[in-house]
């Protein structure tokens, strides 16, 4: 608990705060270092969660998108790319694999949802759906969260997982407390039209690490 108090206090002075458009990270490379790391000052308990945003990987299996740890874990909710074409939701440990088309090397777009109450997970890739039912029903993540992109942080003590690193652009991260409709999703992936309530795209607050770059893209494809 000291270390991550330390840890709170040293970031919380090195994030800057912006709208950042039609702007991607660009992760070049495995490095143990190279991450994207995004905070919000709201406590929030999270019994529902969604997370959209939007990548291009020139990996094929085995990266890390998505990883939100609170004060007592570390990677307690993760978003990932496994091998054979899955990707999967992590939920302190526990590993929930989905189905989904190959992976490819051009834009995608991807929303991502889980109800504790039902343990409900759902998953859009360019509008298409894929769910599974009753993974970690009952659970929820309390207290401040640091949220990763790019990596899954190994422990509070520190060190990453190099092997699990993203490569390639992400962009128009959001995050919301709740599941949303799909609906919701199809105006996210085709009309660009929603954002999150807990972190945005528009006023994120945020820390790049290493040789991750903020690059502007002229026209950043949805759908």
């Amino acid at each position: 608990m000291l270390i991550w108090a330390i840890l709170c206090t040293i970031i919380s002075r090195s994030f800057c705060q912006t709208d950042l458009g039609d702007d991607v990270f660009t992760f070049p490379n495995t490095s143990e270092l190279t991450y994207a790391l995004i905070h919000t000052e709201r406590r929030v308990t999270f019994t529902e969660m969604s997370l959209c945003m939007r990548f291009k990987t020139e990996k094929d299996e085995n990266f890390t998108l998505f990883s939100l740890s609170t004060s007592r874990y570390d990677n307690a909710f993760e978003v990932e790319g496994r091998e054979k074409n899955l990707f999967s939701l992590s939920i302190y440990g526990d590993q929930c694999k989905i189905l989904k088309k190959p992976f490819t090397r051009d834009w995608t777009s991807l929303c991502l949802s889980w109800t504790s109450d039902t343990g409900d997970v759902k998953l859009w890739i360019h509008g298409d759906y894929y769910g599974r039912s009753h993974f970690q029903k009952g659970k929820n993540f309390p207290g401040v969260t640091f949220m990763y992109i790019g990596k899954k942080l190994d422990s509070f003590s520190g060190g990453f997982d190099k092997s699990q690193s993203f490569i390639g652009d992400i962009a128009d991260i959001n995050l919301w407390e709740k599941a949303l409709t799909e609906e919701e999703v199809m105006e996210f992936i085709y009309h660009d039209n929603i954002r999150g309530n807990v972190i945005t795209w528009r006023n994120l607050r945020f820390s790049i690490q290493r040789k991750v770059t903020r690059n502007t893209a002229p026209c950043l494809p949805i759908g």
